[in-house]
Formats: C-alpha cells, structure tokens, sequence
C-alpha cells in the first residue's frame, strides 16, 4: 500500500463488503422480527377464506378447485389424515410430522411459517418445505380435512 491509489482502493473494498454484511445482518433480523409474524397472519387469513368458501360453497369438485387455486400461485396439501393429495408447485420436501396433522383435523391452526426455524443465512421465506406451511382445517361432504397452503413463491418471482 504505496500509492494512495492502492489505499483508495482497499478501503473502499472494506467499506463496501463491511456495508453488505450490515445490509444483510440488518435485513434478515427485520424479516425475523417483523415480516415473519405478518405474512404468517397474511397467509392464516387467506387459508381460513378457502376453508370458509369450501364449507359454504361445497364446490362440486374439490379437487379441481384446490387445483385451480395450486394453478394461480399456491402450494397446497389436503388431506383427511389417512391419504393426502397435492396441488400447485412442488414442494422440495414433504415431510410433515402426523401430530401436525392431527392438530390441524382437530381443529388447531398450524403456523409453520412463523415457527420455521431461524436460520442466519436461510429466511424461512424461500424454505419450499410442507413443514413451511399454514394448516387450517375444514369440513367437505362431512369429512374433516386439514389443508396446508403456502404461496408458489416460483409463480410470484418469475
């Protein structure tokens, strides 16, 4: 460093990656801390309004309709606890515990989204698990169904 050009240079090398660890560290604790909680309330909402048109509507056939919606920019799972079905974009990981879905077919409500794990590097936002989901439970044709929805978030960025 004898140049002043070279010292130049070297800071602002500095300044710039010091400033996109502080960028990156800042935005991933405001995702956790305030984004979370809101797109898990956004999306309980919007499951609870399918449930709610599925009961009130009784739609002819379900499972065109769970694929109409999987088609517009969702990724769901339906399933009366002994077979499921699924619908829209492809989940990289199907895993989901059988407590789950049982809590959902007795009436809970399962916040994957807000409980995904915190990971530094991983927002949860982009996590194309089943476990990455929001569980709702409705009834059809007086069965008990738990849905699990989460958005196509392939359909929403391309």
């Amino acid at each position: 460093m004898k140049t002043l050009y070279s010292k130049f240079v070297v800071t602002t090398m500095l300044v710039m990656i010091g400033s996109l660890c502080i960028g990156f560290l800042a935005t991933n604790t405001y995702y956790h801390q305030v984004v979370k909680e809101k797109n898990d309330a956004k999306n309980v909402k919007i499951a609870q309004d399918i449930a709610k048109y599925i009961e009130s509507s009784k739609p002819d056939d379900l499972d065109n309709y769970l694929t109409t919606l999987g088609e517009i920019g969702y990724q769901i799972y339906a399933t009366n606890g002994n077979e499921g079905h699924f619908f829209g974009g492809k989940y990289r990981d199907k895993t989901l515990p059988s407590n789950t879905v049982k809590h959902v077919l007795n009436g809970g409500i399962y916040h994957g989204m807000r409980d995904f794990p915190k990971e530094t590097f991983v927002t949860g936002f982009f996590a194309n698990e089943l476990i990455n989901t929001i569980g709702v439970p409705f009834t059809y044709e007086n069965k008990q169904y738990a849905l699990f929805i989460r958005p196509d978030i392939r359909l929403l960025f391309s």
